[in-house]
């Protein structure tokens, strides 16, 4: 599965990412109209594997969403037309890493739990074990820890048994992001570290990476700078060597932000902003999103309060457009620090009351510090419900 954009992605694992050969984007509408003709003629298998051949050698490359979707409905059609499960269940699976990546998360759990039953149905041991991973994976990344762990933990142990080490990889590392999350910092770093080392293994230098820069971010939760720049830094340089722009927004942004935490203001800006604009080039919300979310950090580590809403307020549209709660409670919780800033804390308050009860309810870390973020920013106010769900 292809490796996930941020903390990034789910399913089958992809080759080193590199850039399409021109003969090859040239011919795009050709090589979709070769997939469109064979599900017409009843090829179903061909066109699912010809589709497949085309999304790690060219949609998943650029976010070629609109070639990549022509493809796939094409290819799902034809083997629901003829009766084809195996073909049918590896379309629903490939839909669900598409939405994953378009960011539709809602359809992405539906194609992948019709993938699942289709391939349980079918006693397809590999099929399932990689639609528990895409499954797992979609629920991590809206924060919703308890449906993700048992469905990334039978995921695991599938893997393991089929020696897939790349399903080992995918599924260790969507573990070890949730134990971030949720607190579990011993844990995650052996979950990642074992990613990491399951990825090189498997010759997956994306995937290696982005566990990399998974280390990075635990170091960064718990406030060791040095040992997250040391990381993330790893995690950007290599990125940086391959042919990757979309990989580099998310590297960027991770050291981007440790830079803003040591007070080198300037040089994530620079760095962040040469990530949204690859981010938005790409039609990637999520990174465009991330990529605004940091630029408003920046602005009030940097003391802009405007600025920061002005930057946050774009971020929590594209979150909410995304039902992306998780990531707009981080953003609400920004926004409380700014208006903090500009009209004092009473106009923050149900901005945190708000973040709070998403953190409280997916149990992330965060539910435990919003009383010390309120103070870093001013507000000791007696504020009982800011506590309650």
């Amino acid at each position: 599965m292809t490796l996930p954009r941020r903390h990034h992605p789910p399913e089958p694992a992809e080759p080193t990412v590199v850039p399409p050969p021109g003969w090859l984007a040239a011919e795009e509408e050709f090589l979709v109209g070769l997939v469109e003709r064979a599900a017409r003629s009843g090829f179903d298998e061909l066109a699912y594997a010809l589709t497949e051949a085309l999304v790690h050698a060219l949609f998943a490359v650029r976010n070629r969403f609109d070639p990549w979707n022509r493809a796939l409905d094409a290819a799902h059609a034809a083997a629901r037309a003829g009766g084809s499960r195996r073909a049918e269940a590896a379309a629903e699976s490939g839909l669900g890493q598409l939405r994953y990546c378009e960011d539709r998360f809602a359809d992405a759990k539906r194609h992948f739990t019709r993938a699942l039953a289709l391939y349980r149905e079918l006693g397809d041991a590999c099929g399932e074990a990689n639609a528990l991973n895409g499954l797992g994976t979609v629920h991590k990344e809206l924060g919703e820890h308890e449906e993700a762990r048992p469905l990334l933990t039978r995921g695991l142990r599938m893997c393991e048994e089929l020696c897939d080490g790349e399903g080992v990889a995918h599924a260790s590392y969507g573990l070890g992001v949730a134990d971030r999350e949720l607190g579990a910092d011993r844990r995650a770093l052996g979950r990642l570290s074992l990613a990491a080392r399951a990825f090189r293994l498997a010759g997956h230098q994306p995937g290696e990476i982005i566990a990399i820069r998974g280390i990075g971010l635990v170091f960064r939760a718990r406030g060791d700078l040095v040992g997250a720049e040391r990381w993330c830094a790893e995690a950007h340089r290599r990125a940086t060597g391959l042919a990757d722009p979309h990989l580099r927004c998310y590297t960027g942004q991770a050291l981007a932000k440790v830079w803003l935490r040591a007070g080198r203001t300037a040089e994530a800006e620079r760095l962040l902003a040469a990530g949204l604009e690859m981010s938005a080039e790409l039609g990637d919300r999520f990174g465009t999103a991330l990529a605004l979310r940091t630029l408003g950090e920046a602005h009030l580590a940097a003391g802009r309060p405007e600025q920061a809403l002005a930057h946050l307020h774009l971020a929590l549209t594209e979150w909410e457009d995304m039902e992306h709660d998780l990531w707009a409670a981080r953003t609400r919780r920004d926004l409380g620090a700014a208006r903090s800033r500009l009209d004092g804390c009473p106009s923050a308050h149900d901005l945190w009351r708000s973040a709070l009860r998403t953190f409280t309810r997916t149990g992330v870390r965060e539910a435990g510090e919003l009383s010390d973020w309120r103070r870093r920013w001013g507000c000791s106010c007696d504020l009982p419900d800011v506590h309650e769900d």
